[in-house]
C-alpha cells in the first residue's frame, strides 16, 4: 500500500510539473507572439516606409499612370526560423502585409514617425497570391536571389481607401454624408492573369454600409465568372442570390454548387424567411418580398427548372417598366 501511494504521488507530481511547464511555455509563446507583432511592424516601417514614399513620388512625377508596383522581400513578411520553431505565428505574409498597410494608412499609428505622410487615400493590391507562407506561383527574385512580391499602390482621383478585404474599398469621407460606406471593384474574367480576373477603379459596385457584406458580394461576383471566392472561401455564395444592377433592377438568381441542385419545393420555412430577409436587405420592398414565395412556388415546371439550374432569373423591374410590381422570369 505504501509503495502504491508513493507511486501515485510521483505520478501526480510529474503531471503537475508537466502542466506547469506547458503553461509557462504557452505564456512565453504568447508574450513572444505579442512582441513579434510589434517588432515586425517596426521593422517593416523602418525598412520600407521612406523607400516606398520615394518610389511613389518618382512614379507620380515621371509616369503617366496614377499607380506604381513596389517590390517587397517575401522573407520580411514571415517570422524568423527561430521563432517559428518555438511555435510563434503572427500570420501569413499577405496577412502581415495587410496589417502593416493598415498601420501606414492610420495617422494615429504608433509606428509612424511622421503621421502627415500616412498612406490614407491610397488603395493597395497585393499582386501575387500566397498559399500559406509561400507564393502560390514561383515568384520573381531580386538580384541577390531572394524571392520578392509586389504591392500595387494606386492614387486615382476617386481616392477610395483601401480595406482589409480583397477587392473592397472604403469610400472617401468627403463622399459619405454620415456613416462609412464601401464598394468593391467588379471583377472581369481574364485568362492572361494568374488570379484569373482583372479589376478597374472605373468599374465598381453600388455602395454598402458594411465592409464584410461588400467582401461577400465581391466573392459572389468572382463565383459568377467561374472563379473561387477569396475573402470567405469556406462559405461560398448563397444558393439563392439577390443582386441590384447599375440601373437599379433587382433580380434573384439560383446558383447551385457543383454536384448539388436547388429544389424550391424542399426549402424549409427558415430558408424562406432568410430569403425574405435578404430580399429586403437588397432593396426589395416588403410587399414585393412577401410575394416571392407564392410566385416561385407558382412557376410552371419548365420555368422552375430553368431557374433552379441557374439558367433563368427573377426580376421585379426592367427597362421601360421601372415601377413593375409583379416579378417575372427571364434568361440569366
Amino acid at each position: 500500500m505504501y509503495q502504491q501511494q508513493t507511486l501515485a504521488n510521483s505520478l501526480i507530481k510529474a503531471s503537475v510539473d508537466a502542466n506547469n511547464k506547458q503553461r509557462l511555455q504557452f505564456i512565453e509563446c504568447k508574450e513572444k507572439k505579442a512582441q513579434e507583432r510589434v517588432d515586425k511592424m517596426k521593422f517593416l516601417t523602418d525598412v520600407y516606409f521612406e523607400d516606398v514614399n520615394k518610389r511613389l513620388m518618382k512614379a507620380a512625377t515621371e509616369g503617366r499612370n496614377m499607380y506604381a508596383s513596389v517590390p517587397f522581400y517575401v522573407e520580411h513578411f514571415k517570422v524568423s526560423k527561430e521563432l517559428e520553431e518555438l511555435g510563434v505565428f503572427i500570420g501569413y505574409p499577405n496577412e502581415i502585409a495587410n496589417r502593416w498597410l493598415n498601420h501606414m494608412s492610420d495617422p494615429e499609428s504608433k509606428f509612424l514617425s511622421n503621421p502627415s505622410l500616412n498612406w490614407s487615400g491610397l488603395s493597395f493590391e497585393i499582386e501575387q497570391r500566397f498559399e500559406g507562407t509561400k507564393l502560390k506561383y514561383p515568384g520573381e527574385k531580386a538580384t541577390d536571389g531572394r524571392e520578392i512580391f509586389y504591392i500595387k499602390f494606386n492614387w486615382t482621383r476617386d481616392m477610395r481607401f483601401w480595406c482589409k478585404y480583397r477587392g473592397v474599398f472604403k469610400v472617401h469621407k468627403q463622399d459619405v454624408r454620415e456613416k462609412d460606406e464601401f464598394i468593391f471593384q467588379i471583377p472581369q474574367k481574364s485568362l492572361h492573369i494568374s488570379d484569373g480576373y482583372t479589376i478597374s477603379p472605373d468599374n465598381v459596385s453600388e455602395r454598402f454600409d458594411d465592409a464584410e457584406r461588400a467582401a461577400k458580394e465581391f466573392d459572389n461576383a468572382l463565383v459568377a465568372i467561374g472563379l473561387k471566392p477569396l475573402n470567405f472561401p469556406d462559405e461560398g455564395p448563397p444558393a439563392l442570390y439577390f443582386k441590384i444592377d447599375e440601373e437599379g433592377n433587382v433580380f434573384l438568381q439560383a446558383r447551385p454548387k457543383p454536384g448539388e441542385k436547388i429544389d424550391l419545393n424542399d426549402l424549409s420555412m427558415e430558408e424562406w424567411d432568410e430569403l425574405y430577409k435578404n430580399a429586403c436587405e437588397s432593396g426589395v420592398s416588403e410587399d414585393k418580398a412577401s410575394m416571392l414565395k407564392s410566385y416561385l412556388c407558382g412557376l410552371i415546371e419548365e420555368e422552375r427548372k430553368e431557374f433552379e439550374k441557374g439558367f433563368a432569373e427573377v426580376r421585379w423591374s426592367w427597362p421601360g417598366h421601372p415601377s413593375a410590381t409583379e416579378p417575372y422570369v427571364c434568361r440569366a
